[in-house]
C-alpha cells in the first residue's frame, strides 16, 4: 500500500487505546509529551505542520550560512525539567554556559562585565560604583532565590491573585529582608536603579536586562519584577546566568525530540486537530477535519491560547469572563530578529575573543523611554536596544566567504501584522543603524539583512501575531498564566502555550506544570475541573 493509499485508508478513523494527546510540537509540546510518555501513558503529540519545533527553526540564508530563528540565548530553561527528562543524555549541550557582555552605548563607551553579574563587580575602576553594583547585585540575587515560587507556573487552577503568592515570599524571611522584597515587587527600575546610586552606565546595561522583550518601560510600576525573574531562572545550573546551546536553539528541541520518543510518544506531524472533544464538560479526545478521532482522557495543547480555546474548545463551552480574558488586548510593542553577515572579517584572537561575547546595544534612561514611547504609538523608534550574538564562532563553525555571521534581538518595536510591507522595511533599517551605531568598527554585507518579525514566527505556526508581543508585568503575566492554564473548567483539559509561560525564551516549565498536573489528577483517579 503507498502512503497516499495508506492515508486515505485511515480517513475517519477512530483509534482509542490511548491514554493522552498532546497538540502543537514546540519545546513545551514536546516537553509535556515526554513527561506524559516517561509516566507510562500511551501518547500521541500532533503538530498541524510538518516542523518540529514551533517558531524555532534552522534555514538556509544565499549566502549559504545557516540561521536559526527564534530567541538565540537561554536563561529560564526550567533546571527540572532537563534533569527530569535527562536533557544532557539527549543531546543538549553548551557552547557557552555563562557568556560574558560587552555593552555599547550609543556615545561609543564600553563597558564588560563577567557572564556571572555576582563577579561584574571585580571589572569596575570607581570604587563607589563598584560598592554601589556589590550591593544592589547581592540584594537582587537574594530577592530573585526567594521570589523564585513566585515565578514558577501557577498550579492548574490557581485562582488567587498573583500578588497574594508574591507576599507568600515573605513569610520566614528577616525584616529587611522582606522590606526590600515588597519594595522590589512594587517599584519602577528606575526608581530601584536611582536608590541604588547607579551611575548612568549601569543603569544602562541593567534597563537593557530588563526591558529588552518586555512591554513595560523604566518609569512603570512592577516593571522591576522582570529583572528579578530573570535573576531567578537557572541556566546550565548557573543562576541568572545567560548560556548558548551547543548547535543553537534547534539543539534544545532535538534533545526534547529524542526524549519524547525515547519516552515512545507517538508523533505525528502534518495532522490539524479540528476540534477537543468534550462530553458532559469533559475531554473525550481530538478530532480531525476528516472525522477521524484520537479517543483520550487527557488533552494537553501547546498552541496559543485563542486557538486553543475558541478555535478548538468553542466559544459555547467558555463562560463570559474566560471569553474575556481570551479578549484582552495584547501589548503595541515586540521584538525583532535579524541575522546580518560582516564582511571582511579576520577571525584573529582578538576578533574571536570579541566574538565569543553578547553584545548589548544599551539605551540611556531617556532614550529608552522615548523608544518605548514611539513603539506604542506605532512608529520605529529612532534607537533600539539590541543583543548580538556570533553563532557560528559559538558554535566553533568554520567561516563561510570571509563572511562572520551575527543573530541580532531588537527592541521595542511597534507590533505590526503581515503584510506591511513600507513598515518592515522601516524596521529593518532602523535594527542595521542601531547595530551599525554600536559596531563602527566592522563592514556589513549589501544584503540588507533577514528580518525576522513576531508576525513572520507567528504565521509560520498558525497563530496571530498577538502571541508574541511584548510580555506585560511579570504579575500580570502571573495571573493571566494562572487562569488559562486551568483548562475553563474541562476536566481533563491541560493548557502549556505561550500564553502560560513566565518571562521570555525557552523555559518548559509551563509544560511541566500541565504534565505534573495531569498526572496528579490521574493518580487521584479523576480529572480535576
Amino acid at each position: 500500500m503507498t502512503d497516499t493509499e495508506e492515508k486515505t485508508a485511515l480517513r475517519g478513523r477512530i483509534e482509542g487505546g490511548f491514554d493522552a494527546v498532546v497538540i502543537g510540537a514546540n519545546a513545551d509540546g514536546l516537553a509535556a509529551a515526554a513527561y506524559l510518555g516517561k509516566a507510562g501513558l500511551k501518547t500521541a503529540l500532533i503538530e498541524p505542520s510538518s516542523h518540529i519545533g514551533g517558531a524555532v527553526r534552522r534555514r538556509a540564508l544565499s549566502s549559504g550560512h545557516e540561521v536559526i530563528d527564534g530567541e538565540h540565548l537561554l536563561s529560564n530553561l526550567d533546571a527540572d525539567v532537563v534533569s527530569e527528562l535527562g536533557l544532557y543524555r539527549f543531546g543538549l549541550s553548551y557552547a557557552a554556559r555563562c557568556i560574558e557582555t560587552q555593552y555599547r552605548f550609543s556615545d561609543g563607551r564600553l563597558l564588560d562585565r563577567a557572564g556571572d553579574w555576582r563577579r561584574a563587580v571585580q571589572k569596575l575602576q570607581d570604587r563607589t560604583q563598584t560598592a554601589a553594583l556589590e550591593t544592589f547585585v547581592r540584594d537582587g540575587f537574594e530577592a530573585a532565590s526567594r521570589l523564585r515560587p513566585v515565578f514558577a507556573a501557577p498550579p492548574r487552577g490557581a485562582l488567587e491573585p498573583a500578588s497574594a503568592r508574591a507576599l507568600k515570599a515573605l513569610k520566614g524571611a528577616p525584616r529587611d529582608v522582606a522590606q526590600r522584597l515588597q519594595y522590589f515587587m512594587l517599584a519602577s527600575t528606575d526608581d530601584v536603579m536611582a536608590r541604588y546610586g547607579l551611575d548612568d552606565d549601569l543603569r544602562a546595561a541593567l534597563f537593557a536586562e530588563t526591558h529588552l522583550y518586555g512591554a513595560d518601560g523604566p518609569s512603570e510600576p512592577f516593571s522591576f519584577l522582570a529583572l528579578m525573574r530573570r535573576w531567578s531562572g537557572d541556566s546550565a545550573g548557573l543562576q541568572g546566568a545567560l548560556s548558548f546551546p551547543k548547535g543553537g536553539a534547534v539543539a534544545v528541541i532535538e534533545s526534547l525530540r529524542n526524549a519524547a520518543l525515547a519516552a515512545k510518544v507517538d508523533i505525528r506531524t502534518s495532522l490539524t486537530v479540528d476540534s477537543i472533544i468534550i462530553e458532559r464538560d469533559t475531554v473525550a479526545g481530538v478530532e480531525f477535519a476528516d472525522g477521524g478521532q484520537i479517543r483520550a482522557p487527557i488533552v494537553i495543547s501547546a498552541l496559543g491560547a485563542s486557538r486553543t480555546y475558541l478555535g478548538l474548545v468553542g466559544a459555547h463551552a467558555l463562560d463570559i469572563d474566560f471569553q474575556t480574558l481570551l479578549g484582552q488586548a495584547p501589548a503595541k510593542t515586540a521584538s525583532a530578529q535579524m541575522h546580518l553577515l560582516l564582511k571582511n572579517v579576520e577571525r584573529d584572537d582578538a576578533a574571536k575573543k570579541l566574538f565569543a561575547k553578547r553584545i548589548v546595544g544599551a539605551l540611556s534612561p531617556e532614550q529608552l523611554k522615548a523608544a518605548f514611547a514611539a513603539a506604542r504609538a506605532g512608529a520605529v523608534p529612532e534607537d533600539l536596544i539590541i543583543e548580538a550574538v556570533f553563532p557560528d564562532v559559538l558554535n566553533d563553525a568554520s567561516q563561510k566567504y570571509n563572511l562572520e555571521l551575527m543573530s541580532v534581538m531588537a527592541h521595542p518595536l511597534p507590533l505590526i501584522g503581515s503584510g506591511d510591507e513600507s513598515r518592515r522595511l522601516e524596521m529593518a533599517q532602523a535594527i542595521l543603524s542601531a547595530v551599525k551605531k554600536r559596531l563602527p568598527e566592522f563592514s556589513f554585507s549589501d544584503d540588507g539583512g533577514d528580518l525576522v518579525l513576531s508576525s513572520d514566527l507567528a504565521a509560520a505556526i498558525g497563530e496571530h501575531a498577538d502571541v508574541f508581543a511584548s510580555r506585560p508585568s511579570v504579575l500580570s503575566q502571573h495571573a493571566r498564566a494562572g487562569a488559562l492554564s486551568a483548562g475553563a473548567g474541562v476536566a481533563g483539559l491541560y493548557f502549556c502555550g505561550p500564553e502560560a509561560q513566565i518571562g521570555a525564551g525557552i523555559s518548559c516549565l509551563a509544560a511541566r506544570t500541565a504534565a505534573k498536573s495531569a498526572l496528579r489528577d490521574l493518580r487521584r483517579g479523576r480529572r480535576a475541573a
